[in-house]
């Protein structure tokens, strides 16, 4: 019983560490969007005090 339980068991490990990486670059995508909109959010900022410290007025 144990010879034939571990084929099936070895493809339901392997089911689940398929699962948890897929889920791993789920993260992984979602932390660069993350990432990339926190920067625009700062280069924004920081366009936007740049141009009000050298007295030009805004471009948009």
């Amino acid at each position: 019983m144990l010879k034939g339980g571990v084929p099936i068991l070895a493809i339901f490990i392997g089911f689940i560490a398929f699962f948890i990486g897929i889920a791993d670059i789920k993260d992984k995508i979602a932390a660069k969007k993350e990432e990339a909109e926190e920067e625009d959010e700062d280069d924004e900022e920081n366009g936007e005090n740049a141009d009000a410290e050298s007295g030009k007025p805004d471009s948009k």
